[in-house]
Order: structure tokens, then C-alpha cells, then sequence
């Protein structure tokens, strides 16, 4: 049986069937379309060197040869997830944004055992990398449930950048509203007017987008609590939501 061979003395990449994982990484073109099953050889190469794959992308990743880790990332999936402690602290170490964008993308293609590393950058990214964090979380799918209570605080938070994005992608976020809907309502009795607003965007737009009409009893309680907030501009938003979600002849 052909194996991958590991090695990774030197310079030298791990290889199978004679190429090495540049080689095989290089027959890659992202911008052709596989279907699951009938993808070219490269897919299988690049499987088979597994985890032996890992100590060059991490390489490429850390000198900027990311278009090659990105294509070994979305391929290798969860074998790279030995590299979830490296990946994090690439991501928070790296200052450019393409170079540790990529150490989150990657993280995200991992699946849920990157969890524990989208944590840390949600809890200790600085704001740019916070962003590039929940920017991913639709790649975890329901695994994300863990990160709500960070993903919460981002809401809230004094970054507005920060807090508009994960107000963005909690909206549109396939976790269960069980694991979402507690935290964000616990969460406005702290939050100051533009940490409000955004919970109420967020609750909004998953009722919008996520649900049909007969499923947003909840949402439709919480807004209309907001037409009583002391902030103008929540009471507006809280109006607006409520006309949309809530016809005049319902």
C-alpha cells in the first residue's frame, strides 16, 4: 500500500507517490468547482500526507504563502486539528490581517474541535482578530453554541466594529435560539444604548431570516419591551423590526 512519507527532517516536505505537498497543493484551482467524490488526484495526495502535512502549513501560513495553506486547509479539514493551539497563536501573534485571516479560516475548516481555539481569539484577539473570528463561526454550524456567551460580549462590547459584526453574523448563525435568545435578553440589563441596539438587530434578523412568521412570538415580545428603551434610536429600530415582523392586520 502507498503511504505518505512524513519525514520532515530539514527543508524537506512530507510527499506521496514521488511529489511533494507543494506539488500536489500547486494541481489545486480554486476557482474550479469538484463534487464530493470525483475530485481530482491532488484531493487524495494531499489527504494521504494527513497530518504530516501540518508542520508546512503552518510554514506557509507564518511567511505568508497562504494561498497554498488555504488550499491544503479546505482539504485537509479536521487532520490539521493537532495544529488548533499553533493556528490560535498565529492568529493572535500575526499582524497583517490577510496572514492571521487565514489562521481563522483555517481554524474554521478544522470544524468543531477549533472551538477552544476560536474561544481564546474571542476572548483575547485583539479587535481586528476578534472580527476575523466571528467572521468564521458560520463554518462551526451548531458546534458554535459553545461561543455564544464570547460572541454575546462582543455584542455589548466597546468595539463597534466588533459588535456590529457578531450582531451581523448572530443573526444569521443556524445555533438554537434556546442557546441564544437567554443570554442576549440577561445581557441588555448591562448593555448601554448602542449594545441594546444591537441585540435587538440580532434578534431581529434571526427572526427575519431564520424563522417563519408563526415562530417569532419571542422575538416580537422582546422588541416590543424596546418600544419603552430610554435610547431614541432603539425605540425607532424596536418600531421598525415590530411593523415588519408584526403586519398591521395580524
Amino acid at each position: 500500500m502507498l503511504t505518505a512519507i512524513g519525514s520532515m527532517a530539514g527543508n524537506s516536505e512530507p510527499n506521496y507517490q514521488g511529489h511533494t505537498l507543494t506539488e500536489w497543493v500547486d494541481q489545486i484551482d480554486p476557482e474550479i468547482p469538484y463534487v464530493a467524490g470525483s475530485e481530482p488526484p491532488a484531493y487524495n495526495a494531499i489527504r494521504q500526507i494527513g497530518t504530516n502535512a501540518i508542520p508546512t502549513v503552518l510554514k506557509w501560513l507564518a511567511t505568508g504563502s497562504v494561498d497554498r495553506a488555504r488550499k491544503a486547509s479546505f482539504i485537509l479539514s479536521e487532520q490539521l486539528s493537532p495544529a488548533v493551539p499553533e493556528l490560535t497563536r498565529l492568529a493572535l501573534r500575526l499582524k497583517e490581517y490577510k496572514r492571521f485571516d487565514d489562521c481563522v479560516e483555517a481554524l474554521g475548516c478544522i470544524g468543531p474541535k477549533a472551538v477552544p481555539g476560536f474561544k481564546i481569539l474571542l476572548t483575547k484577539g485583539r479587535p481586528e482578530v476578534q472580527f476575523a473570528a466571528i467572521e468564521y463561526l458560520p463554518m462551526l454550524h451548531t458546534n458554535a453554541c459553545e461561543l455564544m456567551p464570547c460572541v454575546v460580549k462582543c455584542i455589548v462590547g466597546k468595539d463597534e466594529e466588533v459588535g456590529n459584526k457578531a450582531a451581523d453574523i448572530l443573526g444569521r448563525l443556524d445555533v438554537p435560539d434556546s442557546a441564544v435568545t437567554p443570554m442576549l435578553t440577561n445581557a441588555l440589563a448591562k448593555a448601554d444604548a448602542p449594545g441594546r441596539l444591537r441585540i435587538y438587530r440580532a434578534v431581529f434578523w434571526r427572526s427575519r431570516f431564520l424563522y417563519p412568521p408563526n415562530q417569532c412570538a419571542n422575538a416580537i415580545s422582546l422588541l416590543k419591551s424596546a418600544l419603552a428603551d430610554s435610547n431614541r434610536d432603539v425605540r425607532s429600530f424596536a418600531t421598525n423590526a415590530l411593523q415588519d415582523l408584526q403586519p398591521a392586520n395580524r
